[in-house]
C-alpha cells in the first residue's frame, strides 16, 4: 500500500458515507430554504468526489485539480451558509442571478457566433420566451435578491455589500468570509494552475525526472486533489451533522481514519 492508494480508498469510503448522509437527511419541497440549499451544495460536493474517483478508476489524471477547485467553492459557500446565517443565503441567490445576467448579456453581445445563434433561435420554441425577455426577467430577479441583501462582515469589518456599491462575489472574498484564506492562497491557487492550463500543469506526463518524454506518459493521479476533496467532504459533513442535529457516527469514523493515514505517512 502507499499514501496515494490509502487516500483514494478513503475518498471512496467518504463518498459512500456522504451519499448515505444525504439519504439520512430528509429534504422535500417544503423544507426550509437554508437546509435545502445547504444539502444541495453538499450533494454537489459529494458528486464531485464521484467524478474524481471515476478519473482515478479510468487511470486518467488530467482534470482532477479542476474538480477539486470547483469543489472548494461548494466548500466555502457551505461554511458561510451557517457562519453568516441567514444573510449568506440571499448572497448565494444574488451571486447566481448575477452569473445568469452576465451569461445572457455575453450571448447577446456575440449573437452571431454559431454557439449563441443555436441557443437563441431555440429559446422561443423550447422556453416560450426570447433571449431579450429572458434577460429582463433575470435582471428583475437580480434586483430583488440584491434588495434583500444584509450586511455581512469579515473579521476585518469589511461588508459584503453596501446599498450604493458593487457587491463582491470573488472566491477570495468568500474565502475570507469563511475564515479559509489560508486554503485559498495554497490549495485553490495551486488547483487553479491546471484549471487555466498553466504550462507547468500541462507538462505532467511529458517531463519525467526532469527529462522530456514523448509520446507522453499517463500522469499519476493527484494525491493532493484526492486528499483535499476528502477533507472538504469530512469538514462539511461535520458541520451539517452539528447544525442540522442529525447524528451520523460514520462521519466521525472517516475523520479519524484520515488522521490515522496522515500520522502513518507523515
Amino acid at each position: 500500500m502507499s499514501l496515494a492508494s490509502d487516500m483514494i480508498e478513503l475518498l471512496r469510503a467518504s463518498v459512500k458515507v456522504g451519499h448515505r448522509f444525504i439519504q439520512h437527511v430528509k429534504v422535500t419541497p417544503r423544507t426550509k430554504t437554508q437546509k435545502r440549499m445547504s444539502m444541495t451544495m453538499y450533494n454537489n460536493l459529494v458528486q464531485k468526489g464521484d467524478s474524481l474517483l471515476a478519473l482515478v478508476d479510468a487511470e486518467k489524471a488530467v482534470g482532477m485539480e479542476l474538480i477539486a477547485r470547483s469543489a472548494f467553492e461548494n466548500y466555502i459557500d457551505l461554511i458561510n451558509l451557517f457562519r453568516h446565517r441567514p444573510q449568506y443565503l440571499q448572497y448565494v441567490l444574488y451571486m447566481s442571478s448575477v452569473q445568469q445576467v452576465r451569461g445572457i448579456e455575453r450571448m447577446l453581445e456575440n449573437r452571431e457566433s454559431p454557439f449563441s445563434t443555436s441557443i437563441i433561435s431555440k429559446m422561443p420554441g423550447e422556453l416560450g420566451i426570447t433571449i431579450e425577455q429572458a434577460l429582463e426577467m433575470t435582471k428583475e430577479e437580480r434586483a430583488q435578491y440584491r434588495s434583500k441583501l444584509s450586511r455581512v462582515y469579515t473579521d476585518g469589518n469589511k461588508p459584503i455589500s453596501e446599498p450604493r456599491s458593487r457587491v463582491n462575489t470573488s472566491v477570495w472574498f468568500r474565502s475570507e468570509l469563511a475564515g479559509r484564506l489560508d486554503l485559498y492562497e495554497s490549495m485553490f491557487r495551486l488547483f487553479s494552475r491546471s484549471t487555466h492550463s498553466d504550462v507547468m500543469a500541462m507538462l505532467k506526463g511529458v517531463v519525467k525526472e526532469w527529462e522530456f518524454v514523448w509520446p507522453p506518459e499517463q500522469p499519476e493521479p493527484s494525491t493532493l486533489a484526492v486528499d483535499a476533496l476528502t477533507m472538504m467532504i469530512h469538514e462539511t459533513s461535520e458541520i451539517l451533522v452539528r447544525k442540522l442535529r442529525k447524528p451520523f457516527p460514520a462521519v466521525k469514523k472517516m475523520v479519524q481514519e484520515r488522521r490515522r493515514i496522515h500520522t502513518i505517512w507523515s
